[in-house]
């Protein structure tokens, strides 16, 4: 049996000419996170008996829809969605069995089935080899689903199949920047704008530490000079086994980036252990300078809003860039938004990820803008890459909003703003040796 594992092409920008511009000045410093899927090496492992798989990425390659495949499986995200049921058609077209799940498929399984001969709803452990078996007796079911999102036992979860990477890859710069590990699955937190409880759910759940070092050692076997993506939306919630986690990472020497909510910041061993493990960088969901739009995203944050300051500069100050992740369009955001990023961006030398404010399927934030007759007629799934405006915010136009986070792209990843923020995180680094030296503590790895 052979099967294609594919991750189609996604819309980096849709309509926003602006930014549009600003990524083709950028193209190398400044490209959307490569990472191969986790999801489908994922199932690469899972599945029962022998097979031949093929992986391919139409991020680096195109698809040849000549291979004589059995099964093609395909993963993605909503923005990946219209480019994934065109691939599906050409293969059906040559009498190829074709198979959707990840994220899109599992909040919207009713039109995947479309396009597609089988949907994976959820996460795939169980079903797909449930799926693999229906499918060799001639009989595969339309529909295969766990019963519930936070049902798997993550300790029966396999390690990806990350030898099916091939150096293609990785070369010439064009290809992976990161290799994935996953550690935990669900997120309690109940963010507006966040899909994660429709896909993992909120139960917060954990392979082993042996799993994890098992993962993580198969990502460094296949791409021994790829720096490692922790891809869990929220790895550090649960402190007792991340403090545990990251004390016997300490030996792998690994160079790491995670993301995690700001309350790290409130662990001071937590963020010596991260930076001794290797973590150089933590992307921290900041979404929002406004108490009245952090209320209607997620109120722990907005009670942190006002420790945001102090928040960065302890985890930097431990030797991690942090990736603070800001969201504009959001209906208390008016045109001084920008302004406010700004400024807090040059502050506190954050390194900033700004979006959009997108409407995914199924969110709670879909679900207001929709009562309210606030969203698009028919499918704008296209729309959905974070820096395109799918409707119009309170105090926004769609026009503002896609000009202003251009501009704002501009002004903060200029040559001369990201040498300070570069300096500044040198400077700390200077300091933060002398003092793991006088401490007698390991240090981390250099920052790339």
């Amino acid at each position: 049996m052979r099967i294609g594992l594919i991750l189609p092409r996604g819309v980096f920008v849709a309509q926003n000419t602006w930014m549009a511009e600003f990524m083709d000045h950028h193209h190398e410093s400044f490209r959307p996170w490569m990472i191969p899927s986790c999801g489908l090496l994922t199932i690469a492992a899972l599945t029962p008996g022998e097979a031949e798989f093929d992986y391919v990425d139409e991020q680096v390659e195109d698809v040849d829809f000549d291979q004589p495949y059995d099964i093609v499986a395909l993963s993605g995200m909503t923005q990946q969605a219209s480019r994934a049921y065109a691939i599906a058609k050409e293969f059906r077209r040559r009498g190829v069995y074709t198979v959707m799940g990840g994220a899109h498929a599992t909040v919207v399984p009713e039109e995947v089935l479309e396009h597609f001969d089988t949907v994976m709803v959820g996460e795939a452990e169980g079903a797909w080899e449930a799926f693999i078996r229906d499918y060799l007796a001639g009989a595969p079911h339309r529909r295969y689903r766990n019963d519930s999102l936070e049902s798997i036992d993550l300790l029966g979860s396999p390690a990806p199949r990350y030898d099916l990477l091939g150096e293609r890859f990785f070369a010439n710069g064009r290809g992976y920047k990161m290799m994935p590990v996953q550690t935990t699955r669900g997120c309690p937190r109940d963010c507006e704008f966040c899909s994660v409880p429709q896909v993992y759910g909120k139960a917060f759940r954990k392979k082993s530490i042996e799993q994890v070092l098992r993962d993580v050692r198969a990502a460094q076997a296949a791409a021994p000079d790829q720096l490692v993506l922790f891809a869990d939306d929220n790895m550090f919630i649960h402190r007792r086994f991340s403090h545990e986690l990251l004390e016997a990472l300490i030996p792998l020497k690994i160079r790491y980036m995670a993301q995690s909510d700001i309350g790290i910041a409130e662990d001071e061993r937590l963020l010596k252990l991260m930076y001794q493990s290797g973590c150089v960088m933590v992307l921290v969901g900041l979404e929002s300078l406004s108490p009245k739009a952090l209320q209607q995203v997620d109120g722990y944050k907005a009670r942190m809003l006002k420790r945001y300051r102090e928040c960065v500069q302890r985890i930097q100050d431990h030797g991690m860039i942090v990736l603070g992740a800001f969201i504009v369009g959001l209906d208390h955001d008016d045109s001084s938004v920008f302004e406010r990023i700004g400024d807090f961006v040059r502050a506190t030398q954050v390194t900033p990820q700004i979006t959009i404010a997108t409407p995914l399927p199924r969110t709670a934030m879909t679900a207001r803008l929709e009562a309210e007759g606030r969203l698009p007629a028919g499918n704008y799934w296209d729309r959905c890459t974070y820096y395109d405006a799918i409707h119009e915010p309170a105090g926004l136009s769609a026009s503002e909003l896609e000009r202003g986070v251009a501009a704002l792209h501009w002004e903060l990843f200029s040559s001369s703003v990201v040498a300070q923020r570069r300096g500044h995180m040198r400077r700390v680094l200077r300091g933060l040796g002398k003092r793991y030296q006088a401490e007698s503590l390991q240090p981390a790895a250099a920052l790339p």
